[in-house]
């Protein structure tokens, strides 16, 4: 009798044994560790409308000293960096002088972004240049010609850049002098500090 009951207690102490490990991968199972996704970080490279405001200085055939600058258009990134500025259309007036060298311009070009360092805080440099047509509206209303604009700066996050612009203006066309009598060659240019925002 002793034998049978001693037999009987090890069945059901390994049957509860069992139930245990069976409870215990359950249980591993339930409450094991999700690995989280990795976030997703968006490109600094991306299409989009974009807008600028600047100032700076005159130089050339100019009354004014300093002048504002505004701007928007539409940059294509076609490539890894390279971004094709479809269009630009931007103007400048004279602070101290707004009849006589206020230039509308129109213009396209390319624009480089250099992949992000991390000695300027994971941020990127780049550079510009476009060139097309542009005339000054106003007392001096010039016949208009070839414009440009070259620039460099930093980006300062995904949308937001600042850096320096020169635009150059017209070589080759003239306006008429009131002063001297006499038709004259327009050429002026602009250097200044620019700040743009880049939508999307």
């Amino acid at each position: 009798m002793k034998k049978i009951f001693l037999a009987a207690l090890a069945g059901v102490t390994a049957v509860a044994a069992s139930g245990q490990i069976i409870r215990s991968d359950a249980s591993e199972r339930t409450f094991a560790p999700v690995k989280p996704a990795a976030p997703v970080v968006k490109s600094w490279n991306h299409s989009g409308l974009f807008v600028n405001t600047g100032i700076g200085l005159l130089t050339g055939d100019a009354d004014a000293d300093f002048a504002w600058e505004a701007g928007w258009g539409y940059r294509w990134h076609i490539a890894a960096g390279v971004s094709w500025e479809v269009f630009r259309i931007g103007m400048n007036v004279g602070v101290s002088n707004f009849s006589e060298t206020f230039d509308l311009r129109f213009t396209s070009g390319l624009r480089y972004d250099t992949p992000r360092f991390g000695f300027i805080g994971d941020r990127s440099f780049y550079a510009t240049f476009c060139l097309g047509y542009g005339g000054q509206i106003g007392a001096a209303g010039g016949d208009g010609g070839f414009v440009y604009e070259v620039g460099a700066g930093i980006k300062l996050t995904r949308k937001c850049s600042v850096g320096l612009f020169y635009q150059g203006d017209r070589e080759d066309s003239y306006y008429y002098d009131y002063r001297s009598g006499s038709d004259c060659d327009l050429k002026w240019g602009m250097l200044g500090v620019k700040i743009e925002y880049q939508f999307r």
